[in-house]
């Protein structure tokens, strides 16, 4: 049996349940004439239907009326289906990849150079098709997220609904004394019965908190998800742009190449020479004239400070060939002393360190380049420029435009052989080539 003192901690228990549920999201309800009682033992389930709550008055508000539930199975099974067909072109992407690689261990041949670029154009073509299908499937998985959003939205806000009937009426019982609760019932019995009734209600509210917490837990991550994929469907979409760019500059330079070598092997050899020639005279200028700018800048105190670390000189992260890159179609003729950055044409090159320009060399319809001293032994080329936007004896800070990018077939500056749009960049240290990739972020 309970004594006087136990009565008055289990009226307190139950004011105190009643002030952390006010502080919970939803405002302080005035408390007011209620219902003497809220119907107990109710289904505090999230996916609880709309009821209706009696008012002081003892009239019955209209329920809210809701939306039929979306049926997403049909969402659902595109969204696999779609997974699918991804999948399948993923490795229709990796089969032409390895027909590139085979093909490039073979001997540099017209023939053979062809072939290449066909399995480049499908591979390409592909990948646009993997992208648009991406696009779509992105679009799909952020439609079935804003269905699971609005239906958790509305289980919230049934809820609240209930948790604030449940703090109207603890906060009425929550301001009686304990002399009031013990007069407003005849007999003991009664009293015990009420106070058990008001710790069922008591458990019943934290039940809902926790239920409503979790559900806003569950929200706040979905919200987070569709945003993300919001952002990864832009970003997919500037990626087909660039994809569409390549395809279209692969099918100009094969068409190119088939043109000026008049599908003669012969005229694709003295092609491939004048290629050669180009990047011998361009690395041979660079290596001189290094060394002399580099001691004249010492001698007059103008060497630029050693840069703390290399910002990436395009938006573009994408390599098409590395360092020394044994799958270079033309390593027979040269080994690669960059890493080609796939960008499109005219993309804006930014100096990646404070610098001196000491060559800025526009070759016209030929090769043309801009050469940047640093300090610490650092230099960087950037090739197959397309405009040049600095002059030489400039100096220049990290970031500023210095050129826009090219390589286009058969457009300034790109060179005799190229392969589509790109910038070809070089570190050198000393004047000797070193991967850039160990100096970029």
């Amino acid at each position: 049996m309970q004594t006087q003192e136990q009565k008055r901690i289990t009226i307190g228990s139950i004011a105190a349940t009643a002030l952390i549920l006010s502080s919970f999201w939803f405002p302080v309800i005035a408390t007011g004439e209620e219902a003497a009682q809220p119907a107990t033992n109710a289904n505090t389930n999230t996916n609880t239907n709309t009821s209706t709550t009696q008012n002081t008055t003892g009239d019955t508000p209209a329920t809210q009326e809701e939306k039929p539930p979306v049926d997403v199975s049909d969402l659902e099974l595109k969204i696999r289906e779609q997974k699918a067909k991804i999948e399948e072109l993923e490795r229709q992407q990796r089969i032409y990849e390895a027909n590139v690689s085979l093909k490039r261990q073979e001997s540099m041949s017209l023939k053979n150079q062809i072939t290449i670029l066909d399995n480049q154009i499908s591979d390409t073509d592909v990948s646009i098709q993997k992208l648009e299908l991406q696009i779509e499937l992105l679009g799909d998985e952020i439609a079935a997220l804003e269905v699971s959003i609005t239906k958790k939205k509305s289980e919230m806000d049934q809820q609240r609904e209930r948790l604030s009937e449940l703090l109207r009426f603890l906060n009425r019982y929550s301001s009686k004394t304990t002399l009031e609760v013990t007069l407003l019932n005849e007999t003991f019995s009664e009293f015990y019965n009420q106070l058990k009734y008001l710790q069922t209600i008591e458990q019943d509210a934290k039940r809902g908190l926790d239920s409503l917490e979790a559900l806003k837990e569950d929200f706040e991550l979905e919200k987070s998800d569709q945003e993300t994929k919001r952002e990864e469907s832009q970003e997919q979409r500037s990626q087909l742009e660039i994809e569409k760019k390549n395809l279209s500059s692969q099918q100009d330079y094969r068409e190119n190449l088939l043109d000026e070598t008049k599908e003669s092997e012969s005229q694709f050899e003295e092609l491939l020479e004048q290629s050669k020639q180009e990047q011998l005279n361009a690395n041979a200028d660079v290596q001189s004239l290094e060394a002399q700018i580099r001691q004249r800048l010492s001698d007059t105190n103008q060497l630029p400070a050693g840069p703390t670390a290399f910002l990436w000189p395009l938006p573009s992260r994408k390599i098409t060939a590395y360092f020394h890159d044994p799958t270079y179609p033309f390593r027979r003729y040269f080994e690669h002393p960059a890493i080609d950055l796939a960008t499109p044409q005219g993309t804006a090159i930014r100096a990646p360190a404070s610098g001196f320009v000491a060559r800025a060399h526009n070759g016209g319809m030929g090769y043309s380049y801009i050469m940047l001293v640093h300090g610490d032994g650092l230099s960087t080329v950037f090739g197959h420029v397309s405009q040049i936007s600095v002059v030489e004896e400039d100096f220049v800070v990290q970031g500023q435009i210095i050129g826009y990018s090219g390589a286009t077939p058969g457009t300034p500056g790109a060179g005799r052989l190229t392969t589509g749009p790109h910038l070809h960049f070089e570190v050198r240290l000393n004047g000797i080539p070193v991967d850039p990739l160990s100096y970029l972020p």
